[in-house]
């Protein structure tokens, strides 16, 4: 049987109840806006990495013979914005 896991916003659980209830309990839990404060969220943006790493190669993935696949950022982020594979490239 299968049951849903829970959702917690960040805001409304502290670090004492997520180990009560869910750490020593082995429980997974589902903790939104967890990361919303991070300087990342704003600054990893696709059009802010394009930016930044443009002409930059990155190794996306591999092929079945376990080469490197590589691509610039700019080439990648297009890829991102228009992809619709059930297993897509990643950085």
């Amino acid at each position: 049987q299968t049951l849903p896991i829970p959702r917690v916003k960040r805001h409304e659980i502290t670090p004492e109840e997520f180990l009560k209830e869910f750490a020593e309990k082995k429980r997974p839990v589902i903790i939104e806006d967890a990361c919303s404060t991070w300087p990342a969220s704003s600054r990893w943006s696709l059009t802010a990495l394009e930016e930044r790493f443009r002409h930059i190669d990155f190794k996306v993935g591999k092929t079945d013979k376990g080469k490197n696949i590589q691509l610039k950022m700019k080439y990648f982020i297009d890829y991102c914005r228009h992809q619709q594979d059930d297993s897509p490239l990643y950085l």
